[in-house]
């Protein structure tokens, strides 16, 4: 191995680990919050039917994280027992996964309601805090 790559990998090594974590989540938030968002959620009636609700998003990433603090989780190594492969750690500067629990909120007769179940979602984050979809065929 030659002298520039072992210099390029501790390089990007000290860099995902200045990652501030905090800062990783509102980043995973904020993606979250323009890509997965406006629309509508369609919700089961007790008939069994479902009927279609308008989202209700939290004005900003900072907000969705102080009304769900526990939403999210910074995994450096793997996740699912999958680990980022070399070439995307080393030439994508790629750091690690992002998981953020999603809570829907929907306007149901005037009001918000939060009882719909949430699930997660996982990303890639680089060392410029950049957010990518994850593929778990990557």
């Amino acid at each position: 191995m030659s002298v520039g790559i072992v210099q390029q990998v501790l390089h990007v090594n000290t860099l995902c680990k200045e990652l501030d974590e905090n800062k990783i989540f509102l980043k995973a938030i904020e993606h979250y919050l323009d890509t997965g968002g406006a629309g509508t959620v369609a919700i089961p009636g007790q008939d069994g039917t479902y009927e279609n609700y308008p989202k209700v998003h939290a004005s900003s990433a900072e907000e969705y994280l102080e009304k769900y603090p526990d939403c999210c989780r910074y995994y450096p190594v793997e996740v699912d027992g999958k680990p980022l492969s070399v070439l995307s750690r080393f030439l994508e500067r790629q750091c690690g996964f992002v998981g953020i629990d999603v809570h829907i909120r929907y306007l149901k007769d005037g009001q918000i309601k939060t009882d719909f179940p949430v699930f997660s979602r996982v990303r890639v984050i680089d060392t410029s805090y950049q957010i990518f979809s994850y593929s778990k065929d990557q």
